[in-house]
């Protein structure tokens, strides 16, 4: 692995190089000490996997190269190492495209080699999703700002494919909803000063009144922080300055303020799923459980019908992970000596409740595994299945009085289908024709 390190404090750059080179041996480290010399490796063929790019350099600052290289869609990690205490710089380089920050504290590089793993995964996964297409709304009445925006983004983020508006009616009318609550759009970006409604009335009609599921990108000629916030109030996902660059940081803010908000949006999704499988497990009549076997193995989830079924609440489970062990009839313990052979099937065993009395259970259980295969977790459903089985064997053993009446009677017995097909003798009948009943 290739490692371009930007730094002119050279103690700095000789402690980098040497837990470097403890912690991933197999890597390459390149020191360099200004934007310039960097530029030189990484334009116009970069050969590095990732650049650990200091903030203050002699002929600028890291951001600038850092927005050059997203700018310029390069594949490549980047980590931006801060002086001590210097939070709000660091924020400002995620907001600018940085993979990750590490600050120069006391013992520091000590995480380094963990920092570059992390920035690594996060710059493939921002890179795959740039493979996609991302579909913005842009709203902006000034042609010159169009132009611009739209070169730009062909150059630099030929990925994201813009539809101009002059005006928020023409937007409105542009941004759909299908039946499913799916939006047409990706991202609305639109200017602060639009002619006919303001752009801020723009974000609360999609917000507030017609609640359109997509991401919101404001931008202003105006670093005025009092439309900032009521911008953020009435749901803006990102804000940004027509500063100088701001054209180099817009790719980057389009992408994070769709990632965030689709985050959000499942995030809000899987707490309705939650909530909907809780009410269905809470007042189902079977037993809904979790079984755990990492960190620790324990039960991690039992509904409320395991008090109604066993008589031992949830928390007597939660508090002993042996106990659906214990439950079970000294006679079917054995069925669980290789829990393995009974995945994916009903397994019938007899429990014990905890007033003595033995009842009959159907179980099914489901494996979960990890991305290794290792059995993490078994997911299933246990049913009270007492009252069938009673009644299953009332039958098998009113089936077999039966039998044994008819084939002690002298008389020939026999039953033939529409095919006049003998389907059931007795031993009278078979001794007359003298055929086994095979």
């Amino acid at each position: 692995m290739n490692i371009l390190y930007v730094e002119d404090n050279k103690a700095d750059a000789d402690l980098t190089r040497r837990q470097i080179t403890n912690d991933i041996p197999e890597s390459s480290l390149t020191v360099v000490i200004s934007l310039a010399e960097a530029r030189k490796h990484l334009f116009p063929e970069n050969k590095f996997a990732i650049v650990l790019l200091d903030m203050n350099l002699p002929d600028g600052s890291g951001l600038d190269l850092l927005v050059e290289i997203r700018g310029q869609n390069l594949p490549v990690a980047v980590v931006v190492l801060t002086g001590s205490g210097d939070e709000e710089s660091a924020v400002a380089a995620l907001k600018a495209g940085a993979d990750d920050y590490i600050v120069k504290r006391q013992r520091y590089l000590e995480n380094l080699h963990t920092v570059i793993e992390i920035a690594l995964a996060n710059s493939k996964t921002n890179l795959n999703r740039k493979k996609q297409t991302l579909n913005v709304v842009y709203v902006e009445h000034n042609s010159v700002d169009i132009d611009l925006t739209k070169r730009h983004l062909s150059t630099y983020a030929p990925y994201i494919n813009l539809k101009i508006c002059f005006n928020a009616k023409e937007a409105l009318d542009t941004i759909e909803v299908d039946d499913d609550n799916n939006c047409n759009y990706d991202v609305l970006l639109t200017d602060y000063r639009l002619t006919g409604m303001s752009g801020l009335e723009l974000i609360k009609n999609i917000r507030q009144i017609r609640k359109v599921p997509i991401a919101i990108v404001m931008v202003s000629g105006q670093g005025d922080e009092e439309i900032a916030i009521q911008a953020l109030r009435l749901g803006v996902d990102e804000y940004i300055v027509k500063r100088t660059n701001h054209l180099y940081r817009l790719p980057s803010l389009l992408l994070s303020a769709y990632q965030r908000y689709e985050l959000e949006k499942n995030r809000a999704a899987l707490l309705q799923s939650e909530e909907r499988f809780r009410r269905l497990a809470e007042n189902a009549r079977d037993i809904i459980f979790r079984y755990e076997f990492s960190p620790l193995s324990r039960y991690t989830y039992l509904s409320p019908a395991v008090n109604a079924i066993t008589g031992y609440a949830p928390e007597e489970f939660y508090a002993d992970p042996v106990l659906g062990i214990k439950l079970v009839h000294p006679g079917d313990q054995h069925l669980f000596k290789n829990i393995l052979e009974y995945f994916d099937k009903p397994l019938t065993v007899r429990w014990i409740k905890k007033d003595g009395s033995i009842i009959w259970i159907e179980q099914r259980n489901v494996p979960l595994y990890d991305e290794n295969n290792e059995l993490i977790a078994y997911e299933g459903v246990a049913r009270d299945i007492t009252d069938q089985k009673i009644a299953a064997d009332k039958l098998f053993g009113e089936r077999i009085l039966l039998r044994t009446l008819i084939d002690n009677l002298p008389d020939n017995i026999y039953v033939k289908d529409t095919s006049m097909r003998k389907i059931l003798v007795n031993k009278a009948d078979l001794e007359v024709i003298g055929k086994s009943e095979e």
